[in-house]
């Protein structure tokens, strides 16, 4: 059912997909919502791509654990991200890239850091954010912002998987009053990411979209029954306003590459709804 997708995303990153030809990249976490896009992007595209997760025995924090491909690859992706355990996850993110970026011998790293990394108010944004001072002028880093679609999974704690959790089971929509986000689909997200990998500059790219949205709007693109509430939704941000600013992203790709953000909020919430509901 991804397939549609994924032809677009291929579609829409020809020039850049095009630079990875004859080229060996290594996904770290393509067992995770990000990673297993990427690596069937370029599994569809015929890019030489391994990835890497505890699932399959690969562990960001055990060196002894990486393989000759991915230490030889010309391109390495990190979006390794939590793992079990408080500390687990604090250095999975912060000590694991260095790991990484020490273990190869060529090529270029991406680093998929967070939206909310500058900020460093939660534990999460800390640790994107240390990795990010490590690896300064190093790695390339991309900082997604909220990114819903096909995959993002269900059991998440974040608002847009919680609406969708309740609506599927016929119930109210629960929403803290005076929060504005912005929801990137997936799809976006990867072309962006791409996009960066391939052609970015070493100075850190806010990726998403810019099309804010409240959460009340948000709920209502679901469900038309909405309940303010004054709980709060978990968050990274900690920021009533979380939007990220793309003028970078658009100056460095928009002309010479054509990038586009195909999707407003409203557009990427129904999808990733209307994608749910057909799976159930």
């Amino acid at each position: 059912m991804k397939q549609s997708y994924v032809q677009n995303i291929i579609s829409r990153c020809e020039t850049v997909l095009t630079a990875l030809e004859d080229k060996r990249v290594f996904v770290a976490g393509g067992s995770g919502f990000y990673g297993s896009w990427l690596v069937e992007v370029m599994q569809e595209a015929g890019i030489d791509v391994e990835w890497g997760a505890r699932c399959n025995g690969w562990n960001i924090l055990d060196p002894t654990t990486f393989t000759d491909f991915q230490m030889n690859a010309d391109y390495v992706v990190n979006a390794a991200g939590k793992s079990d355990g408080v500390l687990a996850n604090y250095d999975v993110m912060s000590v694991g890239p260095v790991n990484l970026y020490r273990s190869m011998k060529k090529g270029t790293m991406l680093q998929i850091s967070s939206g909310s990394a500058p900020h460093c108010r939660t534990d999460y944004a800390a640790a994107k954010n240390k990795a990010e001072i490590a690896l300064l002028g190093m790695a390339k880093v991309i900082r997604p912002y909220a990114t819903v679609g096909p995959g993002m999974g269900l059991m998440r704690s974040f608002a847009i998987s919680t609406f969708i959790r309740q609506a599927i089971a016929g119930e109210p929509l629960y929403v803290a009053p005076g929060i504005t986000r912005s929801f990137c689909h997936i799809e976006d997200m990867i072309v962006q990411m791409l996009h960066v990998l391939v052609a970015g500059d070493y100075l850190p790219y806010d990726a998403g979209s810019d099309d804010a949205i409240t959460m009340e709007e948000a709920a209502r693109v679901i469900s038309p029954f909405v309940v303010t509430t004054d709980d709060e939704f978990p968050s990274n941000s900690n920021s009533a306003y979380y939007v990220p600013n793309l003028l970078r992203m658009k100056a460095r790709f928009s002309s010479t590459f054509a990038l586009s953000v195909d999707y407003s909020s409203p557009a990427a919430i129904n999808d990733t709804y209307q994608w749910y509901k057909e799976v159930q």
